[in-house]
């Protein structure tokens, strides 16, 4: 009897040991399958092809609006779709995009704004983890866009953006001109601050010295039509910020470019078009069809300068009606 027992005992106690280590495996296996699923949400998984849809999707949602800022959109898009952004279509994408999109009745106008992503997040119901995740992922956007080569911190593109928005931001505030256009037309104008024009006179924007001008000037070769080249004068600046400043002032007083709708534009294409419509370059190709305005959008999208566009009217939008 007491062997009999004394070996049920050790049965049961070996039947406990089992189900002991069978736990232990699943529960290892569980943190295991944690541990890789932590990993596997660590980084935003994005591809250039994807970057060009949130890019193509925030400015089509945005036109006539707000420009909104694609990088918000894919940080909370990658963040809903549990990081399988590679699967989110883009219906999916547009109603992202109309949760930033604020709208305001004002004096017989509609005015638009965009929420911060975190707004939106909230909005959503993200939990504390999702929302740091919302934030993590768009600070691994900051250097990725449709050329990543030229969001580098160390690319000479981005240290001349970098150097040049302060000055594009006051031009906008004082004469209504986008700063992803004016950063991109003393990109294309300037070679990104390295050609003879910027450097020796701090001409960023190829203003030549017509009779109206007052000031210094410069005799420098230029590039007319196509590959047609002569010698003309050129304003002369003694700053960097002198020449952003007169750009504005350039624009402003000149008819032909509010009579081609520069003013008017609410986005970075159709402010291009209304540029090369005003006669700001006679840039052509070899086939003499005008191409300004798709270098100048090129130049915005290949910097990410709509981003810049995206800051400054939200803060606009907020200074009037506060930030709700």
């Amino acid at each position: 009897m007491k062997k009999g027992r004394g070996l049920k005992i050790l049965a049961t106690l070996m039947v406990i040991m089992i189900i002991g280590a069978l736990g232990s495996v699943y529960a290892l296996k569980k943190y295991n399958r944690y541990k890789l699923e932590q990993a596997r949400l660590k980084n935003i998984a994005i591809t250039k092809d994807i970057i060009r849809l949130y890019v193509d999707e925030a400015d089509k949602m945005g036109v006539e609006k707000i420009q909104l800022n694609w990088k918000e959109l894919a940080a909370v898009s990658a963040v809903k779709a549990n990081n399988y952004i590679v699967n989110v279509d883009e219906n999916e994408i547009e109603n992202i995009a109309e949760s930033f999109i604020i709208e305001k009745q004002s004096g017989g106008k509609t005015y638009y704004g965009s929420k911060d992503m975190l707004e939106v997040a909230a909005d959503l119901k993200f939990d504390d983890k999702q929302t740091s995740r919302v934030t993590s992922y768009y600070e691994q956007l900051d250097d990725l866009g449709l050329y990543s080569e030229n969001l580098k911190k160390d690319s000479p593109q981005r240290k001349f953006v970098e150097s040049v928005k302060p000055y594009a931001i006051e031009v906008y505030e004082k004469y209504g001109i986008l700063p992803s256009i004016v950063v991109a037309q003393a990109f294309y104008e300037s070679h990104w601050g390295e050609s003879v024009l910027s450097q020796q006179a701090k001409n960023y924007f190829g203003i030549k010295a017509d009779t109206s001008w007052k000031g210094k000037t410069v005799t420098m070769e230029t590039t007319e039509f196509h590959n047609e080249k002569i010698k003309d004068k050129f304003r002369l600046y003694d700053t960097v910020s002198e020449s952003f400043d007169d750009y504005g002032n350039f624009l402003t007083t000149h008819p032909r470019y509010r009579q081609a709708g520069v003013f008017e534009a609410k986005d970075y294409e159709a402010m291009a078009k209304a540029l090369e419509k005003g006669g700001y370059s006679t840039a052509q190709n070899a086939k003499g069809e005008k191409v300004y305005a798709i270098d100048i959008y090129s130049i915005v999208r290949a910097n990410d300068l709509m981003i810049l566009d995206s800051i400054v009217l939200k803060n606009k939008f907020n200074k009037q009606f506060g930030n709700s």
